[in-house]
């Protein structure tokens, strides 16, 4: 991606779950090898706050 200076933009608005996330009888699709990364995702919110702070 020439011009973004080594970042990546990920869009998590199109992530889902299987079905097999919420019931043991679907089958889950087996992903390859070739998805995982070998590098460390430092995203998400790392703390929350409080009740008194939402």
């Amino acid at each position: 991606m020439p011009g973004n200076h080594g970042r990546v933009l990920v869009d998590f608005n199109y992530a889902y779950n299987p079905y097999c996330a919420y019931n043991p009888n679907w089958s889950c699709p087996i992903p390859p090898v070739e998805n995982r990364l070998t590098v460390t995702i430092d995203a998400g919110e790392k703390s929350f706050p409080d009740a008194e702070g939402h």
